[in-house]
């Protein structure tokens, strides 16, 4: 049988020393001669009390499926128990016994280290065996925040917190550089694995990678790190000069500063827009201030403040306010008799204050709001034209100068000899400011619906014999002309003809 335990005796059994249960089996036991063979079967039954293997040590990581095997031998067949700890292990969905022998974990988690003991039991007595159950954890991290703000200047700490079993290794990269690096000695590492940065720089952000690593497994997180810098802004124009009534617009740059700043702007200590500013507005940046339409009271200094995380700054604009001129006293079209004193008035207000002339077809006459004329003249009859200007603009204005003086007969009437029921004409022409009217006279009395520049007497006779005169009248005073009217006759027929002979002759 090639076992030396196994002898088969002269008396024809079999022998078997030591027995063990791997010596139950069924045995065949054959007898022969010459006339034949004969067969017979033989079950042998080992009673043994329990055995239990179990490997001393296992080792899992936490999530996933574990069995602990517990190998044990035994007749009859031993039943099975687990203990952890010396207490009954308590079977759930998680942990069962799988085929009365197997303890499974699915998963296996850190909490179920320990050890745990297998014990075989039957009619023959017990036999147990123990394992020591370590739960590798796999490394965690954790992140309290994905992003780190920091001001230039400032001190910065970017924490990774790792968690694991065993306790992880913590290391720090920047730009695939490793940390700390001895080259830049402002980062340091902290005993609990944060990453410690002090002064800031511009150039320290940007993402930080942080590797927690052991036999477990390895995880990573990133930390990005903003680096703030305060603003720094100045006003696009410093002075700026506007129209009352248009818009103004009051721009701030931002030279330096991140993030962008917000604006706010002041006028006069007090923030604007307001309730009291309808007419104030900022675009979408904040960084333009844009008032429309302008008024007068607009004017002063505005300051915009840029403010971020990291500070503020601030620059001043000052607005200049120019009111296009209007007129206070507007000078209206007058009449003057001639050699009495006329005065033309003319002012404005506006800023800067506007600066009045005085001008006429011949050129500027002056410079101040009053046209003062001494002695007027007919010869100053004519438009004059007040103007008003400064930075913000220019209006004018004309006024008629009508300069009155009294009548004059420029063309007397002529004394005319007419003949017996003939027509007769007079003309008499005359000036003066107004226009004078033209009536006539007859030896001093008016001659009824007769007036202008001519007199018309149509059949002369003799009557009409006398003298006529031309009244020139405006509203100053009038002005006479006169002129005689000669009738002439025909010769009267003779009467009391007495015919007395002293010579030849015809009559």
């Amino acid at each position: 049988l090639g076992d030396p335990r196994i002898q088969v005796l002269p008396s024809g059994s079999l022998e078997i020393a030591d027995v063990s249960l791997a010596d139950q089996q069924q045995y065949i036991c054959e007898a022969s001669n010459v006339v034949g063979t004969e067969r017979a079967v033989v079950s042998l039954t080992v009673l043994a009390s329990p055995t239990v293997t179990l490997l001393p040590v296992t080792m899992a990581t936490q999530g996933e499926t574990l069995s602990l095997d517990c190998q044990q031998l035994g007749n009859p067949q031993p039943s099975v128990a687990w203990e952890r700890e010396g207490a009954d292990v308590e079977t759930s969905d998680r942990v069962a016994i799988d085929g009365d022998s197997r303890l499974v974990f699915s998963p296996v988690l850190s909490a179920d280290a320990g050890s745990y003991t297998c014990t075989a039991t039957n009619d023959l007595g017990t036999a147990s065996a123990t394992t020591a159950l370590t739960v590798l954890v796999a490394p965690a991290i954790e992140q309290p925040a994905t992003m780190v703000i920091a001001t230039e200047g400032s001190r910065a700490i970017l924490d990774c917190v790792a968690t694991g079993n065993p306790t992880p290794t913590v290391t720090w990269r920047h730009d695939s550089v490793p940390l700390p690096n001895p080259a830049i000695p402002r980062i340091q590492q902290s005993a609990n694995n944060s990453l410690l940065i002090s002064g800031v720089e511009r150039s320290d952000e940007g993402e930080y990678l942080c590797q927690a690593s052991s036999e477990a497994g390895e995880a990573t997180i990133t930390v990005e790190l903003r680096v703030y810098v305060a603003p720094m802004v100045s006003a696009l124009d410093f002075f700026i000069t506007t129209i009352e009534g248009s818009t103004a617009t009051l721009t701030c740059v931002v030279d330096a500063g991140d993030p962008d700043p917000d604006f706010t702007w002041f006028q006069n200590e007090i923030q604007v827009p307001n309730s009291n500013t309808p007419r104030y507005r900022l675009d979408s940046s904040g960084a333009m201030l844009i008032i429309e339409p302008v008024l007068n009271s607009d004017d002063g200094q505005f300051v915009c403040v840029g403010t971020n995380p990291a500070g503020s700054d601030q620059d001043t604009i000052t607005l200049e306010v120019l009111v296009p001129p209007t007129f206070t006293v507007t000078p209206s079209n007058t009449t003057a008799v001639e050699g009495s004193q006329q005065t033309l008035t003319c002012s404005a207000s506006g800023d800067p204050i506007p600066l009045i002339t005085w001008s006429n077809e011949g050129g500027i006459l002056s410079t101040q709001g009053t046209l003062l004329f001494t002695q007027v003249a007919r010869g100053d009859t004519g438009t004059y034209t007040c103007t008003a200007s400064n930075g913000a603009g220019s209006i004018s204005t004309s006024v008629f100068l009508d300069v009155f003086y009294p009548p004059s007969i420029l063309q007397p009437p002529a004394s005319i000899s007419v003949h017996l029921n003939s027509q007769a004409e007079f003309t008499c022409i005359a000036d003066g400011n107004p226009l004078p009217d033209i009536t006539w006279l007859f030896e001093g009395s008016t001659i009824a619906g007769a007036g202008g520049p001519t007199l018309l007497v149509s059949m002369v006779t003799g009557g009409h014999e006398g003298q006529y005169t031309c009244v020139a009248t405006n509203a100053i005073t009038e002005a006479t002309a006169s002129a005689t009217l000669t009738v002439l006759f025909p010769p009267s027929p003779p009467t009391l003809l007495v015919v007395m002979a002293t010579s030849s002759s015809t009559i």
